[in-house]
């Protein structure tokens, strides 16, 4: 655990990615170095996070920052992130560094000055070109928003530039490239302009940057997706907050490849949870992290939650100092380690209002080390929960807290006992359907909805989006039973609807 900075202001990392020496670059924005208010920042350090190089870019009439890199196999790096000018409004900045941190080209995208906005988010690469995504906001009375994808060459040259939307408000806060070359981009969308914000959104747009669809999953609450990626069984999953009652819990939306509802749940305590970045981890389980003023020792500590694809809880953990820390990016390094980037006010590793700070912790013992029911004493390398039911909705999680420190001793762990609410979240354009049994070998039986009226149409959809079994049947005493022995071993979803146009659907495994 590392803190960066001084006393000079607040200074914060947005994102991190590992280099190809074993090292690291830190990306962020800074008002203790540079030469305006706030800066963008690059730190390179080596693989113990021992400072390399800092450099900083900026100038004395707008405020910079960086959010996230891509590394070249020459080792130049480019990096993506936005300029904020005096109205608030926001360019999108795209700069190469030498391996050395010197600037070799920069690009402006956008212009503030003008009333549009164009707010930076994830730097993508495929084949030798860049991909920024983001938001572009225009100037119409409405002030809507767009998802937005540009595609650059290597030297800078943009190819194309494309914004996705409807009439409403859309925001692309994250994106990752499949195989094909199309992007699986989540965000938010809000179509009803009294709310404050909507849904969740997820939306794929192929190579070309031509939208396919753009699907929301929510409820009557505020549902926001900060992070997500296309997991490697082809399903997307991406997380952010819901707000319930004006509190705010971790959310996680998982979905088929073509944007069919697998699941969606919330996961928080009796303060503010929030979930910024996601990773798929090695052995397929996720992990989320973000803040927490529910569980730790401080008024907001980082909060890492990793699942399973299901969603079940595998381990929980804070850490933290006597103040606030957040962690706004993860990345899963070559070692099989998390590598946590944000910043802290704590005593312990900052000097001043904030500071920069980075936490690498071992993923191993996730599945191994489970803690027994009982406190663990002494110290241990890895913080592990064990997750037992508990009525009421709640996931009892005993977990071991770890203190931020300034050195590389030995650190003692303070045991806690949390209590993380799970609340299982159906898009509203579906209700679930009964299943049995699940798992199931040859054939599902499901019990239809009273409500549903005359013939019925269901499909069975795999985790890649596609149809493996689509066909009709009549109500029959409400129940159906549906041959699946010919179906691969898996997960499904099964989609029903019948000749009114009502919509059910539900999750099921095959045996």
């Amino acid at each position: 655990m590392r803190g960066y900075g001084d006393a000079g202001g607040a200074d914060l990392f947005f994102g991190s990615v590992e280099a190809i020496d074993g090292g690291f670059y830190f990306l962020g924005r800074s008002e203790s170095f540079g030469q305006g208010d706030v800066d963008a920042i690059v730190m390179k350090t080596d693989s113990v996070g021992d400072p390399v190089w800092t450099t900083n870019f900026g100038t004395t009439n707008f405020n910079e920052a960086f959010v996230s890199a891509w590394e070249g196999p020459d080792g130049s790096l480019y990096v993506f992130g936005h300029q904020t000018v005096r109205t608030g409004r926001e360019n999108m900045l795209l700069v190469k560094f030498t391996s050395a941190g010197q600037v070799v080209w920069h690009k402006k995208i956008g212009d503030a000055n003008s009333g549009f906005d164009e707010q930076a988010r994830t730097l993508l690469a495929r084949d030798n070109y860049l991909y920024l995504i983001g938001t572009t906001q225009g100037t119409d009375s409405m002030d809507r928003d767009n998802g937005y994808i540009l595609k650059f060459d290597l030297d800078g040259n943009n190819i194309w530039a494309n914004a996705y939307g409807t009439n409403g408000r859309e925001q692309y806060r994250d994106a990752s490239i499949s195989a094909n070359g199309n992007f699986k981009c989540v965000g938010t969308i809000k179509l009803d302009p009294s709310l404050e914000w909507g849904d969740a959104m997820v939306s794929e747009v192929d190579s070309a940057g031509n939208l396919i669809w753009m699907k929301a999953f929510g409820t009557s609450e505020i549902e926001w997706l900060d992070t997500g990626t296309e997991l490697s069984d082809g399903s997307i999953i991406g997380a952010g907050f819901r707000i319930t009652n004006g509190q705010r819990d971790y959310f996680v939306v998982r979905t088929t490849a073509t944007g069919g509802l697998l699941w969606a749940k919330s996961y928080g305590g009796p303060g503010e949870d929030r979930c910024y970045n996601l990773k798929e981890l090695p052995n397929g389980n996720i992990a989320c992290a973000g803040i927490s003023n529910s569980f730790g020792t401080g008024d907001q500590n980082v909060f890492l939650l990793i699942i399973d694809p299901q969603g079940a809880i595998v381990k929980a953990v804070t850490y933290g100092g006597t103040m606030d820390e957040t962690a706004f990016h993860l990345t899963v390094t070559s070692d099989q380690a998390l590598l946590m980037s944000g910043w802290s006010d704590s005593p312990s590793l900052s000097q001043g209002l904030n500071d920069f700070m980075a936490i690498k912790v071992a993923i191993s013992g996730a599945s191994d080390k489970i803690c027994p029911n009982q406190l663990v004493t002494g110290l241990v390398q890895d913080s592990v929960i064990q997750v037992v039911q508990d009525s009421g909705g709640y996931r009892k999680a005993v977990y071991m807290e770890q203190p931020l420190m300034p050195d590389n001793q030995g650190i003692t762990l303070n045991e806690k006992t949390v209590c993380l609410r799970v609340t299982s979240i159906e898009d509203p354009a579906f209700s679930s359907l009964t299943i049995y049994p699940n798992p199931a070998k040859h054939a599902l039986q499901v019990a239809l909805p009273e409500t549903s009226f005359g013939r019925i149409h269901y499909e069975i959809i795999d985790l890649a989006g596609k149809v493996v079994l689509s066909a009709e049947a009549p109500r029959l005493a409400g129940n159906l039973q549906i041959p699946i022995g010919h179906l691969s071993s898996g997960m499904y979803l099964l989609q029903m609807k019948d000749q009114d146009g009502q919509t059910w659907s539900s999750q099921w495994i095959k045996e």
